[in-house]
């Protein structure tokens, strides 16, 4: 039976789009004697909306089987970019993981019947409780939050019993160079050409989209008392009155412990694309791009008005056609970077470089009625993407 505390924490959700410094959030509250963190990146919501497929309850066996692997894929990602201490070579469910008990935690949140059903509050309410039992530096200790990093795209910002009475942090960084650091990844498995096929699931149009849908949420809940905006270029450059500004909006104190990264009570540091940029504290700088930010993606960006997430979200057809045409061309025959870009299965030898800068330019013509029309491309993504991610199924199912 799970010990209950006298006073029930309220939750913090970083909601932050990709890339935008929503780890180094987590990390800084991680060993706050107030706050308990969830210890890596949880879309939490995404998965309960995978189990429940639509109902308002789920069974929690089948919940705890989602939560379990996604745990697990994430903790093992976190040390396979060396982002925690390197003494976790290998991450084993039978043994402890720093401060937190693993197998004392599986077994608490498997200890229902199978036949128990939870909504999505009262489960993550449960799995926080196991969770806080669990953790070495704060299960005899009562805290004011349960904090959770859901991330922009594992968050359901429709639902006012999660906003009600909890508080959302949402660091912000330029959509264009949170995009631009997050499809650097991208193009270490997809060629250039794979990455802009209007059908790849995970590709250009897909992320443009998803951007497109981070931005009106945030803006539509900017002014509400429950979110706090952290630009991280501020972060970056005077980190102590970042922090002290987040223990404010928060109502806890301001502590030392609260400028040091770590994760379950261990430091934590090392760029997950730059793994040398910082170790324990917030570093200056982003990390730099592999693959240089082209043309055509910037001005498709900047046409829909998301280079700045301080921009109002609006868009205007007219006039954006040549432009993008222009781009397009530019992009694929003048910008590209043989060395950088080309596709490593198709010869350098000069005459098959041309075929294929054409067919580039083929797929970016192809994806320009798309990034011209916002509710166009939303119409596209639902009918050909598997959309997974919980602000896009929220649009797929019409809420």
């Amino acid at each position: 039976m799970q010990k209950t505390h006298s006073t029930q924490p309220q939750f913090i959700f970083i909601v932050g789009a990709p890339r935008s410094s929503n780890n180094t959030i987590n990390a800084l509250l991680d060993g706050h004697p107030d706050v308990l963190s969830w210890p890596s990146e949880c879309h939490y919501f995404t998965i309960f909306n995978k189990v429940a497929k639509n109902n308002s309850k789920a069974e929690v066996t089948k919940l705890n089987a989602e939560l379990i692997e996604h745990l697990q894929d994430r903790l093992s990602e976190r040390q396979d970019s060396h982002t925690i201490d390197k003494e976790f070579k290998h991450l084993n469910l039978d043994s402890k993981f720093g401060a937190l008990n693993l197998p004392k935690f599986i077994e608490l949140i498997n200890n229902v019947s199978e036949s128990k059903t939870m909504s999505n509050i009262d489960y993550l309410k449960f799995i926080f409780e196991c969770f806080h039992q669990c953790h070495a530096q704060y299960q005899n200790k009562e805290v004011k939050y349960y904090s959770i990093m859901c991330t922009a795209r594992g968050f359901d910002w429709y639902d006012p019993k999660i906003l009600e009475g909890n508080k959302l942090l949402c660091p912000s960084r330029s959509s264009i160079g949170s995009y631009g650091s997050l499809r650097d990844k991208y193009f270490e498995s997809v060629s250039l050409n794979d990455f802009f096929s209007i059908y790849n699931s995970k590709g250009f149009l897909y992320w443009l989209h998803t951007y497109q849908n981070i931005s009106k949420l945030t803006q539509s809940h900017k002014h509400k008392g429950y979110l706090m905006n952290i630009p991280v270029a501020d972060m970056r450059a005077n980190p102590k009155p970042m922090i002290q500004n987040i223990c404010e909006f928060l109502s806890i104190p301001f502590l030392d412990v609260a400028t040091q990264m770590t994760m379950l009570g261990k430091p934590y540091g090392g760029n997950a694309r730059e793994k040398s940029l910082n170790t324990g504290a917030i570093a200056s700088r982003s990390s730099q791009l592999k693959h240089p930010l082209l043309h055509y993606e910037v001005s498709s960006f900047k046409r829909s008005m998301l280079n700045n997430q301080a921009l109002p979200f609006h868009h205007n057809n007219k006039n954006k056609l040549i432009p993008a045409l222009i781009s397009a061309f530019y992009t694929s025959f003048i910008q590209i970077n043989e060395s950088e870009f080309l596709d490593s299965k198709i010869s350098h030898v000069r005459f098959k470089y041309i075929p294929w800068k054409i067919k580039l330019f083929i797929k970016l013509l192809k994806s320009i009625k798309y990034v011209n029309d916002p509710k166009l491309l939303e119409g596209f993504v639902h009918t050909h993407y598997l959309v997974t991610d919980s602000i896009n199924q929220r649009s797929t199912n019409g809420k």
